[in-house]
């Protein structure tokens, strides 16, 4: 009976990471994206209005 619930228990603590490590690389995804969109954004702006020369230096 318990080599039985052993190996119950074992498929069930498989199952049970499985599920874990999912919804966790999902929500890691969504957290990226939701990181990483801004910041992509401010980029393309960025590249389509240059800036003028703020070095300093003038000619």
């Amino acid at each position: 009976m318990s080599t039985v619930a052993a190996e119950w228990l074992g498929k069930f603590s498989r199952s049970a990471c499985a599920v874990f490590d999912e919804r966790t690389q999902k929500l890691c995804d969504a957290l990226a994206k939701e990181q990483v969109a801004p910041m992509l954004q401010y980029e393309r702006s960025a590249n389509d209005h240059p800036r003028s020369d703020t070095s300093g230096s003038r000619a």
